[in-house]
C-alpha cells in the first residue's frame, strides 16, 4: 500500500497505467494503419483523421514519459527513505562494536587483574 506522502507512483500503479496506455497507444497505431498513414518523415499528412490520431498518439507517449517520472520519483523516495535506515542501522552496529569492544576490554583486565 501507498502512504499518502509520498509522491510519485507506485510500481503496481505504474505498471497498471503503463498497459493501460500502451493498450491504448496500439489501439491508436492501429487506427492511423486503418486510416493509410504510412510513417515516412518526408510524407505530409493531410487527412484530418490521421493528424487527430497522431496528436493522440503524441499525447499517449507524453503521458507514458510522465508515469515512467512518476515512478522514477517514488524510487528515489523508496531510496531516501531506506538511505536514512540504513544510517541509523550503521550507527546502532558501530556503537554495539564499541560498547563489546568496551565489555571485552573490560573482561581482559579482569582476566589479568585476577591472575596476579
Amino acid at each position: 500500500m501507498e502512504t499518502p506522502s509520498k509522491l510519485g507512483l507506485s510500481l503496481q500503479r505504474a505498471r497498471k497505467r503503463l498497459e493501460d496506455l500502451l493498450k491504448e497507444r496500439g489501439e491508436v497505431l492501429g487506427g492511423m494503419l486503418d486510416k493509410g498513414y504510412v510513417p515516412l518523415e518526408a510524407r505530409e499528412i493531410e487527412e484530418f483523421d490521421v493528424k487527430t490520431l497522431a496528436e493522440r498518439l503524441a499525447s499517449i507517449d507524453e503521458e507514458i514519459r510522465e508515469v515512467r517520472e512518476l515512478y522514477n520519483m517514488n524510487l528515489l523516495e523508496s531510496l531516501d527513505s531506506e538511505s536514512a535506515k540504513l544510517n541509523k542501522l550503521t550507527l546502532t552496529l558501530t556503537i554495539l562494536t564499541a560498547l563489546l569492544a568496551l565489555l571485552t576490554g573490560l573482561l581482559v583486565l579482569r582476566t589479568f587483574f585476577t591472575k596476579s
